[in-house]
């Protein structure tokens, strides 16, 4: 039984299905934190209710942009893929979007078209719809140009998360009373933009009260805390289910199936099956969710 080895197995067949190359010489722990990182960045198509902003429609007439924007609500709703509207960078496992890990905002494309009937991607569109998904919904925060300084590190989008949606943001706000050392200045997109680079995650001031990034945070090594902690819990998921079948399996088997289970005889793998995992034992064929 090695069901780090399966599980580094299923993350190198996850990632060549996108055309990342894995390298038999690399570190399991690389493989699959990689993996872990591009599901942290594509958005599962499964469907969502859309919250739409107060102020977007509104804004999204003023610049002509109802009917892309009406087309890419509904794909959300009805669960399409629409990583196809991400940046192309989205695929690059090693590339930081710091917007996504700081703030778990994510940016899309706001186009329709595409230069052939080969491309996965839309054409790369002057404006950006910010979202935010949770549990089976999607927000619209707001559309901005492409071009706009700073643009992925705007206090608007929290504010409008903040006004919006206040039993989102709740949560990751500090007590009343606690608050800055010093004044947010005119410079405070760059300023955030420098803190990012530096691996700093630091609260904003949001509707009166800190607040803390939605998005788990940037680890020091330059990649998703989030990232860290889920390939973290899924090492330790191998680690207790493997001393379960070491300590509890034979007697489980027992008492709860009424089977003699010959211990030698037995093959532990690790299987996933629609975005679950689960633990199989062949010669009895029998499979248990984790």
């Amino acid at each position: 039984m090695n069901l780090l080895q399966n599980l580094r197995l299923i993350a190198a067949q996850e990632l060549q299905k996108y055309g990342i190359g894995v390298d038999q010489s690399d570190v399991d722990r690389d493989i699959i934190e990689r993996w872990v990182g591009l599901l942290f960045k594509l958005i599962q198509p499964t469907p969502r209710k859309v919250h739409v902003a107060g102020h977007l429609n509104e804004k999204l007439a003023s610049l002509g942009l109802v009917d892309s924007f009406e087309k890419l609500k509904g794909d959300i709703e009805f669960g399409r893929d629409i990583n196809g509207h991400l940046s192309k960078k989205a695929f690059d496992p090693d590339d930081m979007d710091f917007l996504l890990c700081d703030w778990g905002i994510h940016h899309l494309h706001v186009g329709t078209s595409m230069n052939s009937d080969a491309d996965y991607f839309v054409d790369r569109s002057d404006w950006l719809l910010f979202v935010r998904f949770e549990s089976g919904r999607c927000y619209c925060i707001d559309v901005r140009a492409h071009s706009e300084n700073y643009v992925f590190a705007k206090k608007k989008l929290l504010e409008v998360l903040d006004l919006d949606w206040p039993e989102w943001t709740d949560g990751y706000k500090f007590l009343d009373g606690v608050t800055l050392a010093h004044d947010e200045t005119v410079d405070e997109d760059l300023n955030l933009i420098r803190l990012r680079k530096g691996c700093l995650n630091t609260p904003s001031l949001v509707g009166g009260r800190l607040m803390m990034g939605m998005g788990g945070g940037i680890s020091r090594k330059r990649t998703s805390v989030a990232v860290t902690r889920r390939t973290d819990y899924l090492y330790d998921l191998i680690d207790d289910t493997e001393r379960w079948v070491t300590e509890e399996y034979e007697s489980f088997m027992k008492n709860e199936r009424g089977a003699r289970v010959d211990m030698a005889a037995t093959k532990f793998s690790l299987v996933r099956s629609h975005d679950e995992f689960y633990l199989y034992e062949k010669s009895a064929n029998v499979a248990f969710k984790l």
